[in-house]
């Protein structure tokens, strides 16, 4: 009788202890739903609506996935419900960015910046103004941000990287090595800075000291197609044409758009007896990018050359028709046309 009543009471403080448990589990469970609630229901109050939110975080999910034209069309209806909504404007640069639409891009940036400043804003809108060559406004940018403590490295490295490539460009060249040695000591092997530095070494006119950068660039990453064209000057340099070639040939294998390595090659190779292979190229070049004028006269010229003057006032042709206020290339359809109607 005593162990049955031990048992019953062992039994029941059993139940006790698992009754607790399914308690316990089940009050972390509405705590844990109730946190995710909360911040859900605080990331919704950061919009305008609940319709606007749902469209966001639909568009981040996309963007994830690659899928930047559906993403990009909710957040152009995002920002227009709500217009100043830094987080729906970070995204919709984001999104025109990787599109390639830097102009709209610099529209919502400039936005963003003057409604919603942050360094990473300020950052964002510098590289903006970087890319389209507005060296001026990038600069003042850059200087804004570094007047902060800007606690992203990668960020801080591309800020030094780019104030020095400015520097370059406007033959500043001490402030240039001053920015890329910043630079290079937060980074030592990065094949893009060790380019950029060879180009400065390159308009110093230190031949030797801007080929040494450009081979150790190709050391860190043989694909760098950049490093292989400044290769291919510093060898023009020193007058070896061969070498040049190659390398140029080289720069295009890996990216067959790279216009510089096509413009010196044609420039260097069209009347020559590698007038045929730079042909070919230029044709490759153009099935992208079928209206570029400077690549179309580079591929008339080619043509001209060769005697291929059909083809050449055909090229010029549809060149002219596409913009006929580049003087260049009408002057050259007004010759071959009237070399087409005396050949007639």
């Amino acid at each position: 009788m005593i162990l049955l009543s031990r048992r019953i009471k062992l039994e029941s403080d059993m139940e006790f202890v698992k009754n607790q448990e399914r308690f316990k589990t089940s009050s972390e469970k509405v705590q844990i739903s109730s946190q995710t609630s909360n911040q859900t229901i605080k990331k919704k109050k950061k919009f305008v609506n609940d319709k606007v939110a749902t469209c966001f975080f639909n568009s981040k999910l996309l963007l994830l996935n690659n899928e930047t034209s559906l993403a990009l069309n909710l957040l152009r209806y995002s920002s227009n419900c709500d217009s100043y909504n830094g987080y729906v404007l970070d995204a919709l640069n984001e999104a025109l960015r990787k599109l390639g639409k830097f102009d709209e891009s610099e529209k919502v940036a400039q936005k963003n910046f003057l409604y919603n400043y942050s360094i990473d804003r300020c950052f964002e809108l510098a590289q903006i103004y970087f890319l389209k060559n507005q060296d001026e406004e990038a600069l003042k940018l850059y200087f804004d941000c570094l007047s902060h403590v800007v606690e992203n490295q990668s960020q801080l490295f591309e800020i030094y990287k780019n104030v020095g490539n400015i520097y370059v460009k406007l033959k500043e060249f001490d402030l240039a090595e001053e920015y890329f040695y910043k630079a290079y000591q937060m980074d030592m092997n990065s094949d893009l800075l060790i380019v950029n530095i060879g180009v400065l070494e390159f308009q110093k006119e230190d031949i030797q000291k801007a080929t040494d950068c450009f081979r150790r660039a190709i050391e860190i990453n043989k694909n760098n197609d950049k490093a292989w064209v400044g290769l291919a000057m510093t060898h023009l340099e020193f007058g070896d044409k061969e070498l040049c070639w190659g390398n140029l040939i080289k720069a295009l294998d890996v990216n067959p758009v790279n216009k510089t390595a096509l413009i010196l090659l044609s420039q260097l190779f069209n009347q020559s007896e590698r007038n045929q292979q730079c042909k070919k190229l230029l044709i490759e070049y153009l099935e992208h990018h079928n209206f570029d004028e400077e690549i179309s006269l580079l591929l008339i010229q080619n043509l001209i050359f060769a005697g291929d003057y059909q083809n050449a006032f055909l090229e010029c042709f549809k060149s002219h028709l596409w913009n006929p206020e580049n003087k260049e290339i009408a002057s050259v359809y007004v010759e071959l046309n009237k070399l087409m109607v005396g050949g007639k």
